[in-house]
């Protein structure tokens, strides 16, 4: 019987054992579980901040070309303007030569 008993004890000795690695194994793979948590969780919000960093470049870019735009359009809108004032004031030099023939004709036939 003390046999037996002593069979019992190396045999719960030896589960023991067993349990003790298996709890050391595992409390090492939570050990590194933590550690990997902890750097993806940096690296989560290093990638957030890029991405709002690009995405306020992005709408500052956005707001540039649009100013590009508007300065293209109030180019091409004063070209065009200086066009008009330009033909506009050929127009007028044309009718005032024309006024001013006819003046020096009138003038002519009154004599």
């Amino acid at each position: 019987m003390v046999e037996d008993l002593e069979g019992r004890v190396r045999n719960m000795e030896k589960h023991l054992h067993a349990e003790k690695q298996l709890t050391a194994t595992l409390e090492d793979a939570l050990v590194d579980l933590e550690t990997q948590s902890t750097k993806i969780r940096a690296e989560v919000e290093s990638w957030k901040k890029k991405a709002w960093q690009a995405e306020e470049e992005l709408q500052s870019l956005k707001k540039e070309r649009r100013s590009e735009r508007s300065s293209i359009q109030a180019v091409e809108e004063e070209k065009n303007k200086r066009r008009e004032a330009e033909a506009a004031r050929a127009h007028l030099e044309e009718r005032m030569q024309a006024l001013s023939r006819k003046k020096k004709k009138n003038a002519l036939n009154c004599f």
